[in-house]
């Protein structure tokens, strides 16, 4: 029962934080011509992917291990997380990051409010990932994933109320993620002695290429796309990528009953994650398919194509299931790692094709790059681990 209300709980804070997400972009598309906009929406995507490559794999071990091992994970886990990988995974992240600015040309201001961001939000990723390793699973999503989006929108609403200058907006959502990083570590328990984070190397990679794979459209369209196109395209992503919150659900409920499987039951576990995946994953296309010309705050002939090949594109790896929390959960991140090393290149090459000819060619190659990883993915799953 508790673990139940858990549970809901999260939901109701991530699904506040999509919300303040989207009103967010409402504000600036409401304020911003769309050449400030295109910039200022790109800085925030690349932002989001460099905090989460600073902090990438921490979270899927730490559900990983804390569901075989309830009562000595946590402890270990913090331990690991605070002696070891933080600078780690800070290092190899300033790498990846500054791999993402040679590829999308930024002005200098945009470049500092970029560093800014991912830095301090991969900070505070890291800091709630030892609050999950602790069992404060709530408090960290409220931390950062509702908390950091609502005081983003907050302070932007009032830096363009005041005088309407973009890089003032920019700073604002950086300030917003200085101080929510803040409080994560200021509630996050003091480093312990015993114990260690067990070898993340693969995962870390893994969940790298993954990171990267889902997001190389927008370094496409941010190196590609004219900046009238770019605007349009990443505003409508925003809305579109509300779907992942019924996948992001799916994989709160199941993951560690995978996790936690035995060999005669893994199967049937995987089998239920996949339904559910589908079956939440589809639901939440549909009702923004339905909703989306509504929810979009752009207003444009070129928007209705892109939003909807953008809905269909998150959604359909749906169609194979939840391949990614089968391999995260099982200890297969290295087969999904030589997977990641085919996958990712292909993609970047069809995606900057695809961005020469338009946006919504871009979302089309981007769905298609999702969808033939996952379907990939399911039959390493069917090789390795149903195999028997």
């Amino acid at each position: 029962m508790a673990e139940g209300r858990a549970v809901k709980t999260v939901l109701a804070l991530r699904l506040g934080g999509a919300a303040a997400q989207l009103a967010l972009t409402a504000l600036l598309a409401a304020t911003l011509p769309a050449t400030d906009l295109g910039r200022v929406l790109l800085v925030l995507s690349l932002a989001g992917l460099g905090a989460a490559l600073v902090s990438a794999g921490t979270a899927q071990v730490i559900l990983r291990e804390a569901s075989r091992d309830p009562g000595g994970a946590p402890a270990a886990l913090s331990a690991g997380l605070r002696r070891g990988m933080g600078p780690l995974l800070g290092l190899c992240g300033l790498v990846l990051l500054a791999a993402e600015m040679a590829l999308v040309p930024l002005g200098r201001i945009e470049a500092v409010a970029l560093c800014a961001a991912a830095a301090s939000s991969g900070a505070g990723n890291l800091a709630a990932a030892v609050l999950r390793a602790d069992g404060r699973t709530c408090l960290a999503v409220a931390v950062t994933g509702c908390g950091r989006p609502v005081l983003s929108l907050v302070l932007a609403a009032a830096a363009l109320g005041l005088t309407g200058d973009p890089g003032l907006a920019l700073a604002a959502c950086v300030a917003a993620q200085v101080l929510c990083t803040g409080v994560a570590f200021a509630a996050a328990p003091s480093p312990c002695l015993a114990g260690a984070l067990p070898p993340a190397n693969a995962m870390w990679g893994a969940q790298t290429g993954w990171l990267l794979l889902s997001q190389i459209d927008v370094l496409a369209a941010g190196a590609l796309l004219p900046p009238a196109q770019l605007a349009v395209y990443l505003a409508a992503r925003r809305v579109a990528a509300v779907v992942t919150l019924a996948q992001d659900a799916v994989r709160l409920i199941h993951a560690p009953r995978v996790a936690r499987a035995a060999p005669p039951d893994l199967r049937a576990a995987i089998a239920a994650a996949d339904a559910s995946y589908r079956r939440w994953s589809v639901a939440a296309g549909v009702l923004l398919a339905c909703l989306g010309v509504a929810l979009l705050p752009v207003t444009s002939v070129d928007v209705p194509p892109v939003y909807f090949v953008l809905v269909a594109a998150f959604t359909s790896p749906a169609v194979a299931g939840a391949a990614g929390l089968a391999l995260a959960m099982t200890g297969q991140e290295r087969r999904h790692l030589g997977l990641l090393c085919v996958s990712l290149p292909l993609a970047g090459l069809a995606a900057s094709c695809a961005a020469t000819a338009g946006a919504a060619p871009l979302a089309a190659a981007f769905g298609a790059s999702l969808l033939c990883h996952t379907v990939a993915a399911r039959h390493l799953i069917a090789r390795h681990l149903l195999a028997a």
